[in-house]
Parts: structure tokens; sequence; C-alpha cells
């Protein structure tokens, strides 16, 4: 993630996408399975993604910082996660097809 060729909505988006990931990966180890379907995947979208929104958000935070260090732009990162908050479905389409995470 230190590719300083990547601009901060592209490393936003790739950081919420290995949060959900890890917690995909997660949930279907825990659960002895290798998918889930798409009733599942909305409900899991839903519990990981939507309800813990602040959580995910420091991390995001707190990712940048470790690895951005002093060019870490708070101001930028903040606008950036407004923007994705007040737009749920745009939010969402950050992970990236679900698919993908299998």
């Amino acid at each position: 993630m230190a590719d300083s060729g990547k601009t901060l909505p592209n490393l936003i988006r790739e950081i919420i996408f290995f949060y959900v990931k890890h917690y995909y990966d997660k949930y279907l180890s825990q659960n002895s399975i290798t998918t889930m379907n798409d009733e599942h995947i909305t409900a899991f979208i839903k519990q990981y993604y939507t309800d813990k929104e602040k959580e995910l958000r420091d991390y995001v935070r707190t990712t940048l910082k470790k690895n951005q260090g002093v060019a870490y732009n708070s101001i930028a990162v903040e606008n950036i996660l407004l923007e994705i908050s007040s737009d749920p479905s745009m939010a969402k389409e950050l992970t990236g097809s679900y698919r993908d995470w299998e």
C-alpha cells in the first residue's frame, strides 16, 4: 500500500477491501464453509461493513497513518470517508465484487 502512484481513494478502497475480506475469510473458516450464497453475503456485508462503520473508519485511518507517515492528510481522508458513508451503495461498491473475495 505504500505505492506512491496510487490515489488516496484507491488506497482507501484497498484498505476497505482488505478489512472486509479478512472478516469474510474468518467467517468461512469459523463456519467450515467455502462460500456464501447471495443472501448470506448481504447479511455479512450489513454486519461487517454497515454495522461496523466506526471500526472500519478507524481501521482505514490507522492503516493510512502507519503506511503514509508524514504524508498522511487527515483532511483528505476524512472527506473521502464522509463521502463514502453518505452514500451506502457507493460504499459497498468500494469493496468490489464479493465474488472477487473467493
